[in-house]
């Protein structure tokens, strides 16, 4: 009888936090007849390949000794989980975790794990020249590939919907694919790689001309692109995975990314006054030295959340009219990121480059000193 009235307030719960939109909270999935019954705190999550979280059994009623539980993968390919109950992403794909008392009480946990997602050539669509080349394959997942033969200049020209043309970028070495961003979402776009041929005239050598529907909104800030390039393998990205580990919410992950990056990197007053319109950064390089200019924060911090499945602006600009750069990030969930700096929700501009100089929080949140020029 005991048992049927429980069953009948957990269900209640269950309905009650549905309502209110409440996920991740698994109040027991199979009731014992005798004894306590276990559920886990959370019953679906996604995780990134390399990432890891620990489940928390809970059981009802309290135990001061907690019984044993036994755990179990249905795809130990996909995710393993440790007798503690520590699940991490081994390679994509879905599985489901499951916790389970000796009196045949079980919870589980739905677990998708992806892959980071690195830009790649396809070969599907493309425009070649002897000189140059440009992959859209992927233009749906908000990015192309350009890449040059030639030692000479090569300058990039995206027009994206509007009319608006980001033309920053110059491609740095030949014979090598570097990712570059579609800005402006779904629609029509002109790519043009142009050779230079003297000071600041350049050649139109080969160009592209497609519409773009992407898949998902903002899937662009999901990759790594030129000014933010990685893999799996970089040192950076191994110690974000880390430093994700046990984080539920992009909030957690969000802070634990800010604040390493705000006491580990450290501003290179030197390498700003050596660098041009042309640098690119290099993550691993920014990593290991620990220390580089504003652009370099922006980089790493964008990496290290898209690595993590989290959405990430490398945002190059004004701030009080001096040429910066800071990041904007998508946080789902409101709440502290620093002392005087909160998410509401969204997008949220973060800088890390004024933030590790220690400057108030008044200072980083004037959104009146920002001027955005562009987003990468």
């Amino acid at each position: 009888m005991k048992n049927k009235f429980l069953q009948i307030i957990i269900t209640a719960l269950i309905t009650f936090s549905v309502l209110l939109g409440i996920t991740g909270t698994n109040y027991c999935n199979v009731l014992s007849k005798k004894g306590s019954s276990i559920y886990l705190d959370i019953t679906s999550c996604t995780m990134v390949k390399g990432g890891s979280l620990k489940l928390k059994p809970k059981f009802n009623p309290a135990k001061k000794k907690k019984p044993k539980v036994k755990w179990k993968s249905s795809n130990k390919k996909i995710v393993s989980v440790t007798k503690e109950g520590k699940i991490k992403g081994l390679k994509a794909g879905t599985a489901t975790v499951t916790a389970r008392m000796n009196n045949g009480s079980k919870s589980s946990c739905k677990v998708k794990v992806i892959g980071a997602r690195i830009a790649l050539t396809a070969g599907k669509k493309t425009k070649v020249s002897d000189n140059t080349e440009i992959d859209y394959s992927h233009c749906s997942e908000g990015y192309i590939m350009v890449r040059k033969k030639i030692t000479d200049k090569v300058k990039v020209y995206v027009e994206s919907p509007g009319k608006r043309t980001y033309s920053r970028i110059i491609i740095p070495d030949a014979d090598i694919w570097y990712p570059v961003p579609l800005q402006s979402g779904s629609g029509k776009y002109t790519v043009s790689l142009c050779i230079q041929e003297k000071g600041e005239f350049y050649r139109v050598d080969t160009k592209a001309e497609f519409s773009a529907s992407f898949s998902s909104k903002d899937i662009n800030y999901l990759y790594n692109n030129i000014y933010s390039n990685y893999s799996e393998h970089c040192k950076s990205i191994k110690k974000s995975l880390k430093l994700c580990n046990n984080k539920k919410s992009d909030l957690a992950k969000v802070r634990a990314i800010y604040k390493y990056i705000i006491k580990n990197i450290k501003y290179d007053k030197n390498k700003m006054k050596k660098t041009t319109d042309e640098y690119i950064p290099e993550l691993e390089e920014i990593y290991s030295s620990k220390k580089g200019i504003c652009f370099d924060y922006a980089s790493l911090f964008a990496a290290m959340c898209r690595a993590n499945n989290i959405k990430n602006k490398v945002v190059l600009g004004y701030h009080e009219g001096d040429g910066h750069a800071w990041n904007e990030v998508y946080i789902k969930g409101k709440g502290k990121i620093a002392k005087g700096i909160s998410s509401k929700g969204g997008w949220k501009r973060l800088d890390s480059t004024f933030a590790a100089a220690k400057a108030p929080a008044k200072k980083l949140e004037d959104d009146s000193a920002y001027s955005p020029s562009q987003y990468y």
